[in-house]
């Protein structure tokens, strides 16, 4: 039989000598920071923005085109969970309820309505009149994030119910928030409805409110978003957290907010029909450009 004895030590050192690697392996992985993974992106085809549209509302939801939202708001700003029942359809046009029934998580139900595909640059409008309370806030946006795998891009048109003689204009690019504004509207917009509207270019956003300019992205702060989203109207109450940008809740529910028309003309498109085509509410006289004001840090949401 071979002597082996001069093997042995060896042997003997390999299973400590191997678990002080993986130990050292271990440590190493957790010790020193990683770079994030990029975001994953959607194949491209997604990013073309959709079609031009126009959509007057009527008795019934039109379901090719429209998607209703039904979920709750898990761990979110937005204290609310989405229900089908709470978005009806009248004479009016569209209306989001927002009631005290309790959702799974959250302490109120309302409504959201969301424009199926994804829309990039062009012209956005909107015929709507919003609810008046303390902690309400009536919206039209565009949307997208992490959650589709894109950055937080965003365009903002949002009534607060604590003062609705005046409209909050912002936008998000990858995550950054843009030089938000409250611009005085010169009308109570809970009173009647009325006609709002931003063009959204490579380089540019403008918004427009009963026809006139109001606001425009200014020359070297926060870029303008790229990725084409969502388009969002919702009505909804948030964290104690936004009390001091949307105010206590005060409002007794249920309160609606209604919507008579959505539009969207793609960049490239000068002829298909918009809301503003079939309106005949603009009035006579038009709100000032320059009466706005800039949001302070404290005040943003």
């Amino acid at each position: 039989m071979a002597n082996n004895s001069r093997r042995q030590p060896n042997r003997l050192l390999f299973w400590p000598l191997l678990l002080l690697w993986l130990l050292i392996l271990i440590l190493g992985y957790f010790a020193f920071p990683r770079e994030k993974p990029p975001l994953q992106k959607q194949s491209h085809e997604t990013y073309v923005s959709g079609e031009s549209f126009v959509s007057w509302f009527g008795l019934e939801h039109d379901d090719e085109g429209w998607y209703r939202s039904d979920f709750d708001n898990v761990d979110h700003f937005m204290q609310v969970g989405w229900a089908v029942d709470h978005i009806g359809f009248g004479a009016e046009g569209m209306s989001l309820k927002l009631s005290d029934q309790d959702s799974p998580t959250n302490r109120h139900t309302s409504g959201e309505y969301q424009r199926r595909g994804r829309y990039g640059f062009g012209r956005y409008e909107v015929i709507m009149r919003a609810p008046v309370g303390s902690g309400l806030v009536t919206s039209f946006f565009t949307h997208t994030g992490p959650y589709f795998g894109d950055p937080h891009d965003e365009i903002d048109f949002e009534i607060l119910g604590k003062n609705t003689r005046r409209i909050y204009l912002n936008w998000f690019a990858d995550g950054k928030v843009g030089q938000a504004v409250w611009h005085q509207l010169g009308f109570d917009s809970t009173k009647d409805f009325h006609h709002y509207a931003f063009e959204w270019e490579p380089d540019a956003i403008r918004w427009y409110i009963d026809g006139e300019q109001v606001y425009e992205r200014p020359e070297g702060t926060t870029p303008v978003p790229q990725t084409p989203g969502r388009i969002i109207a919702n009505l909804w109450t948030g964290t104690r957290q936004q009390y001091k940008w949307h105010g206590v809740p005060a409002f007794t529910p249920p309160v609606e907010a209604a919507y008579q028309c959505m539009s969207f003309r793609r960049l490239d498109d000068d002829e298909t029909p918009t809301c503003a085509d079939g309106w005949e509410g603009f009035p006579k006289s038009v709100t000032p450009k320059a009466d706005h004001e800039a949001v302070s840090a404290i005040e943003d949401k």
